[in-house]
């Protein structure tokens, strides 16, 4: 029986979602296929073919159809994964013989990693999420923090910069040339109390106090 680990999980993910719309909607179905395959396992009818306990609708990009493993092992060796940080025992039965062990330990394995990738689901979607929050800064409020970082477009063909900016804000360029020629100097719509504000708690959460020092200095000469 073949492991697949989680970084051959991941790299799959990747490439299954690189060229995604929603990038947040696509980890958020795959950490829900994976939370409804381990909570739904097949059993044998009396027909003798292999039903689901539970119906999962979730599309997933993980796939297990080549590899064969004790199931009831695999969801008990997820769960307990979870709870303790490792797996402690796997349970044998006295008449298991060697090669019953074995699928057992292998199940037990691949628990292991697809919890690993799904550790690895859950933190990507934090991070997703924490700039899905930041994108919540208007076109000023981006443009100022680009300038405390280092922008500055003076001496260039601001029509040409604007293009350049609106290509990766995602905004119309002549909307950003409007604003170049506020963002240096004096009170105007762009360097505004609100918008400064905004900025400087930017920072701060990042850790880079002595960029939201230099806005505060700004900000008490407005």
């Amino acid at each position: 029986m073949t492991i697949i680990t989680y970084l051959e999980l991941q790299q799959k993910f990747d490439s299954a979602t690189e060229k995604s719309l929603n990038k947040k909607k696509s980890i958020e179905f795959e950490i829900k296929a994976i939370e409804d395959y381990v909570d739904n396992i097949p059993y044998i009818s009396f027909r003798g073919k292999s039903q689901a306990s539970g119906i999962n609708k979730s599309p997933k990009i993980f796939s297990f159809e080549n590899v064969y493993f004790d199931r009831i092992i695999f969801n008990e060796a997820f769960y307990e994964y979870l709870n303790n940080g490792k797996v402690i025992s796997i349970i044998q039965k006295q008449n298991d013989n060697n090669e019953s062990i074995k699928i057992k330990q292998k199940s037990v394995e691949q628990s292991i990693e697809l919890f690993k990738y799904y550790e690895w689901l859950n933190e990507l979607l934090t991070a997703t999420n924490k700039i899905v929050k930041n994108n919540d800064l208007t076109l000023n409020q981006k443009l100022i923090t680009l300038h405390y970082l280092g922008l500055d477009t003076r001496g260039n063909d601001n029509d040409k910069c604007a293009e350049i900016l609106g290509e990766f804000l995602g905004y119309g360029a002549e909307n950003i040339r409007k604003s170049f020629s506020h963002l240096y100097a004096g009170k105007n719509k762009v360097r505004t109390k609100t918008n400064f504000e905004k900025v400087i708690q930017l920072f701060e959460n990042k850790g880079l106090e002595q960029i939201s020092n230099r806005i505060k200095k700004d900000l008490k000469e407005l």
